[in-house]
């Protein structure tokens, strides 16, 4: 009876971490960014939009962020239009160059050569200091436990040339998958 009491209790538990950390307003980290107040304030004013970071070979959890200033529509839209700068998508991957355009008052719609050598130089530097891998997935506006797989299911771009229909598979967060089997083992427990 005990042993039941306690693996229902730290299920449960899991359960409540779980179910908080599917949600884009209550999902917001600051293991990047401890003094980053923004993106708190965003999910508290209901910004629809997000995108959460994963840091490879990495023990730092997920993070998610709400993406007031559009980046994952920017990147959209620049891969859409068949942009052949992979500066845009080098913009995109990492999240930290928000603070260099902001800093420098850039525009990622129209950057000079020399300022590209010094963004790369700048960002080179942070990553070999800090992560070498960092991977971003937009989430869908509609629901923020669904995101783009860029790599695997996700086609963002003309279907036929002229044409401006896209075509995105949107896939299920692991974390879905995880309330789920916990759910059935609860009940299984509970029943059996």
């Amino acid at each position: 009876m005990f042993r039941n009491c306690f693996i229902i209790s730290l299920l449960l538990l899991l359960l409540t971490k779980e179910f908080y950390s599917l949600k884009c307003y209550n999902s917001v980290y600051h293991t990047l960014f401890p003094n980053e107040t923004s993106f708190l304030k965003d999910c508290q004013s209901k910004v629809k939009n997000c995108f959460r970071i994963s840091i490879k070979r990495s023990n730092v959890k997920d993070i998610t962020y709400c993406d007031k200033y559009n980046y994952c529509e920017n990147y959209k839209k620049a891969v859409i239009s068949e942009e052949k700068d992979n500066f845009f998508q080098n913009y995109f991957k990492d999240v930290n160059i928000r603070k260099y355009f902001n800093k420098n008052r850039y525009d990622n719609k129209v950057v000079s050569e020399e300022s590209k050598q010094k963004f790369n130089t700048w960002i080179g530097k942070y990553k070999s200091a800090q992560f070498k891998d960092l991977d971003v997935d937009c989430c869908n506006e509609d629901n923020c436990n669904y995101f783009l797989d860029k790599n695997k299911q996700t086609t963002i771009g003309p279907s036929k040339k002229g044409s401006n229909s896209t075509s995105i598979n949107l896939s299920l967060k692991p974390e879905v998958n995880f309330l789920i089997i916990c759910f059935y083992t609860l009940i299984f427990i509970i029943l059996f």
